[in-house]
């Protein structure tokens, strides 16, 4: 479900900082149609900019509650440039309106360019393009926890720190093969000029079914008439759906 804060209608003219912030997680969406969440844009700043946290930018979302301390312009101009608008968004008096979808695009445009980027760049390339249930990224500890459960070793805060830059540009090799492994993808990728793009939907797929039940489910799937697997797919979309908005399952339903 999209990540947004209802917000009265006021002029964006008229808004203040925490106002104006959330405009561009409601106006500036994924293709999808769900907006960018907070986390996404925490690991964005992190890999690229001086370190915030989540706690930090629902803080300066908050509408009516202005934050301690108050942003300054360097944060500010940050948020803004994640969202790849000029950073005097918050301070025009008359900021220009905002084309969504054009603006996604120009994220999504900066995210293949990271293909063939630094190393953190990469990293930040993989852990947005293969995500994990949900259609979130897999959290530093979930990746080091599978490396060290499958014959490697690295720890969370590591892992953290090679996805911020704080390890340098070149981390050893071994730490390379084993996020390659992780994510399915060769380790070339991390090493060749121009690496290919990456398939994000079936890159997802590849990881999540190493789980048996998973890789059961689609055998089953896939035995089934298309019509047959158009009603399942309905069926598990809305208890999808149902478990997103809070709702009660449906009877019948585990």
């Amino acid at each position: 479900m999209p990540e947004a804060h209802s917000q009265p209608a006021v002029p964006l003219a008229k808004q203040d900082i925490a106002g104006r912030l959330d405009h561009l997680f409601v106006t500036i969406r994924h293709t999808d149609g769900t907006s960018y969440s907070t986390d996404e844009v925490v690991r964005w700043i992190n890999a690229h900019r001086t370190p915030t946290s989540r706690e930090r930018i629902t803080a300066l979302r908050r509408v009516g509650k202005p934050p301690k301390p108050a942003p300054a312009p360097d944060e500010l101009a940050v948020l803004t440039e994640f969202f790849c608008l000029p950073s005097a968004y918050f301070t025009d008096p008359e900021p220009a309106p905002i084309d969504g979808p054009r603006q996604d695009q120009r994220i999504q445009q900066r995210l293949d360019g990271y293909r063939s980027g630094s190393i953190p760049q990469r990293l930040y390339y993989l852990f947005t393009t293969i995500v994990g249930p949900a259609k979130r990224p897999y959290p530093a500890a979930d990746v080091a926890r599978w490396i060290n459960a499958n014959g490697g070793h690295i720890t969370t805060v590591y892992m953290q720190k090679l996805l911020t830059g704080e390890r340098g540009k070149n981390p050893g090799e071994d730490y390379l093969r084993w996020i390659s492994e992780f994510f399915a993808v060769p380790v070339s990728f991390f090493r060749e000029v121009q690496p290919a793009p990456i398939n994000g939907l079936h890159q997802s797929a590849v990881v999540l079914l190493r789980n048996n039940r998973a890789a059961e489910l689609v055998q089953l799937y896939a035995q089934l008439t298309p019509g047959q697997q158009d009603a399942v797919h309905r069926l598990l979309a809305g208890i999808v759906d149902d478990n997103n908005s809070g709702a009660a399952p449906a009877r019948g339903t585990p």
